[in-house]
Order: structure tokens, then C-alpha cells, then sequence
């Protein structure tokens, strides 16, 4: 069985871009060592580091010990613990060209994310296309949109198929949709025929990983 806080005090300290010396830092530890324990799951943090985590990552106590899969539930009372105005935005499984993105009312799933984040749906990722920068499972926050700059990630339907998630790279006469796995070929559309192939529904702003 996966040690949940482990693999969560891991993924909470690279999305603030922390390193494990200035993670230790911040919760007045003595060396990185214990932060390194902690994300092998070989040592669980005492309460008082735990409860130092919850404010400085802004998440709960239930989310850091795996009680919970809701990082910010939009009513909870815990002493002490400042947390984060949050909102909740659809989660959507399956998305093409042609799709439309549900309301909070039409969606099947929600899911919980920081007020300060602007995204408009949550995408649950399927494939390996993009490892180990974003894999299957993972979910990305989306914000819709119909253009990619260079060298963002978002997602595209093309052909009118299920939407996958790529970089974009913008070259002279034709536009490329790249995968970060070695197995996957990168996708090339002419110019010419990017506006009746392409859709872009939008582009990622954080994810959240699967645990």
C-alpha cells in the first residue's frame, strides 16, 4: 500500500517549488533529512510538523494523512488552520472538438480546487503521451480556451477525436503537437489545414497528481 502522506508532502512541495533543504527550512527543521524520511514514507511527520504542512501548503490535516482526497473542502473547521477560499469546477472524463464543457449543475463529478486558481474544468488524463512530466491519472486544470502560445501544454481535438493533451510548438508553415514519451510521435498539422483539424479547448494551468 502507498504511503499517501508521503507521496503528498512530495507533490505539495514541488508545486510550490520547494527543495527539500528549503521545505525543512520552512517547518524549522534541522536538516533535509527528515523531509527526505517523510517522502519515502519511512518516517510520518509528528503533529506539530503536520500541522505547520497544513498551513504552509494550505490543505488540510485529513489530506496530508490520506483521510481525505479533498484538499480544500469548502466547509471545515479546524482549529488554527487558515484555509484557502476554494471553488468547485466540473471534472471531465472525455472531451472532443464538439464537446461542451458542463456546467456545475450538468456535471457528473466536481472537483475542489484553490479560488486563486483560474481554471474553468478539471480533466482527469488518460495515456502516457506526456510522462513523466503528466501522467495517466493525473488531473489537469484547464482554462478554456481556443489558441495555444508556443510551448504551452493544453488540449487539442483533432480530426474531431477524443482531445489529447500536448505541447505546442509554433513553426513557420505548420504546427506541432509534441509528446514528452520517447514512444509517442509528435503530431504535425500544415497551416493550411490547422482551422478544419484543430480544435483547442484550452490550455493547462496546474495538475493535480494521482495518488
Amino acid at each position: 500500500m502507498k504511503n499517501k502522506t508521503g507521496e503528498r508532502v512530495r507533490t505539495l512541495r514541488k508545486l510550490m517549488n520547494f527543495t527539500q533543504k528549503q521545505l525543512a527550512q520552512k517547518l524549522e527543521l534541522k536538516d533535509s533529512t527528515s523531509i527526505s524520511k517523510y517522502e519515502m514514507g519511512v518516517r510520518m511527520p509528528s503533529r506539530s510538523v503536520m500541522e505547520k504542512m497544513s498551513k504552509l501548503f494550505d490543505v488540510t490535516m485529513d489530506y496530508l494523512q490520506g483521510i481525505s482526497d479533498d484538499p480544500f473542502p469548502p466547509h471545515r473547521d479546524l482549529t488554527g488552520v487558515e484555509l484557502v477560499p476554494s471553488k468547485q469546477i466540473p471534472l471531465v472524463k472525455r472531451i472532443t472538438g464538439s464537446s461542451k464543457i458542463p456546467s456545475l449543475k450538468e456535471a457528473k463529478e466536481l472537483f475542489t480546487i484553490p479560488m486563486s486558481l483560474n481554471a474553468d474544468f478539471a480533466y482527469r488524463l488518460k495515456g502516457d503521451a506526456m510522462e513523466p512530466k503528466v501522467n495517466a491519472g493525473d488531473i489537469l486544470l484547464i482554462k478554456a480556451r481556443n489558441a495555444l502560445r508556443d510551448g504551452e501544454i493544453g488540449l487539442v481535438s483533432i480530426d474531431g477525436r477524443d482531445a489529447v493533451c500536448r505541447q505546442f510548438v509554433d513553426a513557420d508553415d505548420f504546427v506541432e503537437f509534441k509528446a514528452k514519451n520517447e514512444n509517442y510521435k509528435d503530431i504535425i498539422i500544415p497551416k493550411k489545414e490547422f482551422e478544419k483539424r484543430c480544435k483547442i479547448i484550452g490550455v493547462a494551468v496546474a495538475k493535480f497528481e494521482e495518488f
